[in-house]
Parts: structure tokens; C-alpha cells; sequence
């Protein structure tokens, strides 16, 4: 049994990637990509499921992440530079350097307005995920299906309140990773992110109303060790001269 472990744990780390074998959910190191889908319901009171479709890719040699998401047709990026401390835009319309705090920057976020939506385009991504501190788990992972694939999950939450509205949120995450049981296809690991549900719960102290937000994000391919160039790149026909010359 203990040379299974050991060898597993080898074949894991030869692939440029880390899985944490002894304790809660895999922790992930390296390059990866990834590809899939958001699917959540608009709080304009028509209650109509939208789904958003995501690429996303970290190059752990460059120290740059990319996270795009489409929807109607149109797409949005963006790239964060890990050495310069710099998020850009990248759209239809030209490139822009723009302030998303505590987006992906930090695994110990003070305020959760990070993971609230930014102009309606940047949310919850796998980078996210992948850096939430084990201190935020609640419980002991549960072994489940997630899209009929033998999983294990794992549950966060993380507790926020922005002092000068008084406001507060409660943000639940529950991560779904394939348990090694079952071929992915997507990688040459059989484990790997399935997908995720995001839960934002906003209300005010003294306040009975609430308001909820649900996400749920499927991962339709991962796979470790390598990148997706293209996301890093910028758009054919911008002028994204300034952004190149700090990335």
C-alpha cells in the first residue's frame, strides 16, 4: 500500500504539477489550462439561466494568468501579470489596465467584493480556487458524483463585511475533483477539477431580507502542465502596445 502511495505521488509531480496526498483537497502547482462553462440565473426578476462559457490558463514559467469568458458571441479578457502586480482588459474595443482587488493576487482575501461581479464579466475562476486557504474548509470531503464521475468534495466558506455599508456576505465553494477511479480524458491525471457551485449570500445586519447568488461551473477539460499561449496573447488589430511592454 505505502509503495502505491509513493509511486502515485511520483507520477503526479513528474507531470509539473503537485497533489497534496494527505490532506484536503488536491493542491495544484504549474501550468495548466482549462476549458468550461458557467451556468447561473440573472437577478433582474426573470429568473432566466445564462450560461457563459470560459477558457483560462496559468503559466507558471512567465508568472501570468489569463481568464476569459464568452457570452452572446462577445468575449472579455483578462490578464493578470503575477511580477508587476498588473490586471489588463483585453476586448472588442482595445486594451486597458484596470483594479480588481483581491481577484486572483492573494490566497487570503480581507474583503469578498472580489469575487462579486466585475461589470458582469469577471468571476469566480480555477486560479481562484486553486489559492483559497485550507483554513476556510469546513468539514471533511464527501465522496459523491459530479456529471456521473465518481467524485470527492470538498466545502469552503469564507465570511466578509464591508464596514461602511454595513453589509455583510457569506461565500460557499464546493469544489468537486474527480477521485482517481475513473479516466477524465481531459488529462493524463485522473484527478482533476470537475467543477465547482459558487454561493454568495449578501445581507445587512438587523435586516431580515437576504439576497442569494448561486454559480454553478463545469469543467469540461484540464489539463496540467502546459499552457494556452493564445490567452496571452493580445487580440488581433488592438493597440495593446503599453500592456506588451510590462508584460
Amino acid at each position: 500500500m505505502a509503495g502505491k502511495w509513493f509511486l502515485g505521488c511520483f507520477l503526479v509531480l513528474f507531470l509539473a504539477w503537485e497533489i497534496n496526498c494527505q490532506e484536503g483537497p488536491p493542491v495544484i502547482s504549474g501550468s495548466y489550462k482549462a476549458i468550461g462553462e458557467m451556468v447561473e440565473t440573472l437577478e433582474d426578476g426573470s429568473n432566466l439561466l445564462t450560461q457563459i462559457a470560459f477558457e483560462e490558463t496559468y503559466d507558471e514559467e512567465r508568472q501570468m494568468a489569463a481568464f476569459r469568458v464568452w457570452m452572446v458571441g462577445m468575449n472579455v479578457t483578462f490578464v493578470e501579470n503575477f511580477v508587476t502586480n498588473q490586471t489588463f482588459q483585453l476586448n472588442g474595443t482595445g486594451c486597458s489596465q484596470i483594479t480588481v482587488n483581491e481577484w486572483i493576487k492573494t490566497p487570503a482575501p480581507p474583503s469578498l467584493t472580489a469575487y462579486e461581479d466585475i461589470n458582469g464579466t469577471v468571476r469566480f475562476s480555477l486560479k481562484q480556487l486553486f489559492a483559497l486557504d485550507k483554513r476556510y474548509l469546513k468539514g471533511q470531503k464527501q465522496s459523491t458524483t459530479f456529471r456521473g464521475i465518481p467524485a470527492n468534495k470538498w466545502m469552503y466558506e469564507i465570511r466578509g463585511r464591508d464596514d461602511a455599508t454595513n453589509k455583510a456576505t457569506i461565500l460557499n465553494i464546493y469544489a468537486f475533483w474527480s477521485d482517481g477511479s475513473w479516466d477524465t480524458l481531459s488529462s493524463s491525471n485522473k484527478i482533476v477539477p470537475l467543477g465547482y457551485i459558487v454561493t454568495r449570500m449578501n445581507y445587512t445586519r438587523g435586516d431580515p431580507r437576504f439576497k442569494i447568488h448561486e454559480q454553478f461551473i463545469n469543467v469540461y477539460g484540464f489539463l496540467a502542465g502546459v499552457t494556452d499561449p493564445k490567452l496571452l496573447e493580445p487580440i488581433q488589430g488592438l493597440d495593446c502596445k503599453i500592456v506588451l511592454s510590462r508584460l
